[in-house]
């Protein structure tokens, strides 16, 4: 409905957006035959391709944070409970625990804090 109501020169342009070949076509009338024989297919297509590529976005950004979780959990032990932290660096660790019972006094508290933003990221797209 909206191509219609177009001038010829833009109603040109956006069949050709839409993949249509406009080379035979000398006037609007032609231009709207054109329309009406290959434009629903057209419209369709072009829907579909920017559905896959919505898809395709989609998959890699979870893909991709995917693997930064993993990363994160291999580097920084988010699965692991503070407990069972190896004894490279007790020091060290004893420091961060410190740290961390300041911020977060309660143990549950400290861990629903912690690791409430990849729970809502895992749960965003159900």
């Amino acid at each position: 409905a909206e191509l219609r109501g177009m001038r010829a020169r833009e109603l040109k342009r956006e069949l050709e957006d839409l993949g249509l070949s406009t080379r035979g076509c000398v006037d609007k009338e032609s231009l709207l035959e054109l329309l009406d024989e290959h434009g629903p297919t057209a419209l369709r297509w072009q829907a579909q391709e920017q559905e896959a590529d919505a898809w395709r976005q989609r998959a890699h950004a979870d893909a991709e944070a995917e693997a930064r979780w993993k990363a994160a959990d291999a580097v920084f032990g988010i699965g692991k409970d503070e407990e069972s932290w190896p004894e490279e660096a007790p020091e060290k660790q004893a420091r961060i625990k410190d740290r961390l019972e300041k911020a977060y006094p309660d143990k549950k508290v400290r861990r629903s804090s912690i690791h409430a933003k990849r729970r809502k990221q895992y749960k965003s797209w159900k």
